[in-house]
């Protein structure tokens, strides 16, 4: 009876115990980019692009609820352009909308990559910086690229009546 009463008292304990070794062993996951970036990395842990990407700043598109039949067709169509494009809506967040007077609406988007990019420039400017000046009291730093460094930021815009999209990419 003892010994029963010892093992269920011990059996949480050593559960927490193989729980918490198993989770300090896993692994980060990580998003890689696809792109090109030079010397700054093309990847980022996805609990930091989480945190950059935060849905209470900016709503992400794979989880936008139009408030409108308007905006449900614009939003359909574009997400039927990402799919084309083979684009994962997940990887969006929505800067801004706006209705136009000519039946449009429009969807100002930035993807995932243009924050891995920012993120870890950043950080490797930082690097860069603790070396100090040189000798003519200069500190090393890499300038941002200017333009549209995900390649998918940018206006997209939807054509009501014809329900069909341009998109224009941010400069």
């Amino acid at each position: 009876m003892h010994k029963t009463l010892l093992a269920l008292l011990l059996l949480p304990i050593a559960a927490s115990i193989i729980s918490c070794s198993a989770e300090k062993s896993a692994e980060p996951e990580y998003y890689v980019a696809h792109r090109d970036f030079g010397r700054v990395s093309d990847s980022l842990e996805l609990s930091i692009l989480d945190s950059l990407m935060n849905p209470s700043r900016f709503p992400h598109l794979d989880q936008y609820s139009p408030t409108s039949a308007e905006e449900e067709r614009a939003y359909s169509v574009l997400l039927d352009y990402l799919k084309s494009k083979q684009l994962d809506p997940q990887h969006f967040v929505i800067y801004n909308m706006i209705r136009g007077l000519d039946s449009t609406l429009s969807f100002t988007l930035a993807h995932a990559n243009g924050f891995v990019y920012s993120y870890n420039l950043d950080r490797l400017n930082q690097e860069l910086a603790k070396a100090g000046p040189d000798e003519d009291g200069f500190v090393a730093t890499i300038p941002p690229f200017t333009g549209n460094i995900s390649g998918y930021d940018g206006e997209y815009r939807v054509n009501l009546k014809e329900e069909t999209l341009q998109y224009f990419a941010a400069q």
